[in-house]
């Protein structure tokens, strides 16, 4: 009974290499996305089964094949990092090894990549080797483990996987504005609630005017009411600020249920709509997709002219390098907690107030460092001085615009280097 199940599998898994090589092999390979967490989709624009998916579910990897549909790629929205890495690349030959299902690939300059599937459940792994290193995934810690390959491959419908996949996504950035319309109304309701708090002000005025008479201590028993009594020079000055207080309070109140009205016909709508989107049909996701444009969320087709903002700061490359500065505290605050990915490197003078410097890497690169202080020394007009620099991931705002504190900083002493033109660089770098 072993031996024949021994032959058994082996005749399968023949069987399903057979199939794949006669399918996909000797074409080239279009695309690359990615469907979702899990799965992973090549598309070999003239084989027969143009959609080779490999799905990295823990308890059941597998391989699928599926007919391409004039409407599939417009419902693709991000392209997978191994797009970079094989595109236009021909599939040569197909293996099945104890490390896994190994495809290997061959560009225009007979430059050979071998991708391994690895099917063992619980740990499916993709990943993309030349003869050198690992290229995907970047930080993988390659290991040499043998265990019994299980390779499953089946037919599967692209369109309804990717339709459903779409739909979802767009779903959810949906009931994300719909949760956050909630909390807007919340906060709605949390200002009515302070304006209201400040209606009694007119009763102290009116209280004052009988009394004809500040004390202190009498507010504070009375309407548990403590004021910068210092502020106000006479009886009068203080009735008339009570006065005004309770007037804009009473005018916040009416803006606040406007606003509130406002927000909750526009939640029951959205609501509605939601409701309406069930069941799932093709009809159903164009009219989502459509009304999330409609609502800015999503991008348009068509691109708007872009206005530079006065808080947009500057960008320009400099010997392969992305460098990004502001020039003054709203443009530093801008760049650093709203541009800015946390990897990237963040370089100020140390105290002296001056430009936010942002190298778009995520390595300390001495090089870069060096260069990203001098332009911090050009534009805070010093010649000498010392850098501190650290992940932007590491900063916090303060209160006051334009300033941050900054944790896990490292310093460096940096020198102006007066050979390079920073007036041109600065010049010729762009707005965001």
């Amino acid at each position: 009974m072993k031996v024949s199940l021994m032959i058994y599998f082996y005749w399968t898994f023949n069987m399903d290499i057979t199939f794949l090589i006669h399918h996909f092999n000797h074409h080239r390979i279009d695309s690359i996305w990615k469907f979702d967490s899990k799965r992973t989709g090549f598309y070999f624009k003239h084989a027969p089964y143009p959609w080779l998916i490999f799905d990295l579910n823990n308890q059941t990897p597998t391989i699928y094949y599926s007919l391409h549909t004039t409407s599939t790629l417009p419902l693709l929205q991000y392209k997978h990092p191994l797009d970079a890495l094989l595109h236009q690349q021909t599939l040569t030959s197909i293996d099945i090894t104890d490390e896994g299902i190994l495809f290997h690939f061959i560009n225009d300059v007979e430059i050979i990549k071998t991708l391994c599937f690895s099917s063992m459940p619980y740990h499916p792994t993709l990943t993309l080797r030349d003869q050198h290193s690992i290229l995907y995934p970047l930080l993988s810690h390659h290991k040499d483990v043998k265990y019994q390959v299980v390779l499953t491959i089946l037919e599967t419908n692209v369109f309804d996987d990717l339709s459903n996949i779409s739909f979802l996504s767009l779903l959810s950035i949906f009931k994300k504005h719909l949760d956050k319309k909630k909390k807007r109304m919340n906060f709605l309701l949390q200002d009515k609630e302070k304006h209201c708090s400040l209606l009694f002000y007119k009763d102290v005025a009116e209280d004052l005017l009988i009394r004809q008479i500040i004390d202190a201590e009498y507010l504070k028993k009375t309407y548990n009411l403590t004021l910068p009594f210092h502020e106000f020079n006479s009886l009068g000055a203080l009735v008339t600020y009570l006065f005004h207080q309770y007037k804009r309070a009473k005018q916040g109140i009416s803006i606040v249920e406007k606003q509130f009205e406002e927000a909750k016909r526009d939640l029951e709508s959205l609501e509605d709509f939601l409701t309406s989107l069930t069941p799932f049909s093709l009809t159903n996701h164009q009219r989502l997709r459509t009304k999330l444009e409609a609502l800015h969320l999503l991008n348009s087709k068509e691109k708007k002219v872009s206005l530079i903002k006065a808080e947009n700061p500057y960008i320009f490359s400099h010997k392969g390098t992305t460098y990004s500065f502001g020039k003054n505290k709203k443009q530093n605050h801008h760049l650093t907690f709203h541009l800015a990915q946390k990897k990237f490197i963040f370089v100020h003078i140390k105290d002296f107030p001056g430009s936010h410097i942002i190298i778009h890497r995520q390595d300390m690169d001495h090089e870069s460092l060096v260069f990203a202080g001098q332009l911090s020394l050009f534009l805070s007009k010093q010649t000498s001085g010392i850098i501190t620099y650290t992940k932007v991931g590491s900063l916090k705002a303060t209160h006051t615009e334009g300033m941050v504190i900054v944790k896990n900083a490292k310093e460096m002493k940096v020198n102006l280097d007066h050979t390079l033109s920073f007036e041109t660089i600065i010049k010729n770098a762009t707005r965001y």
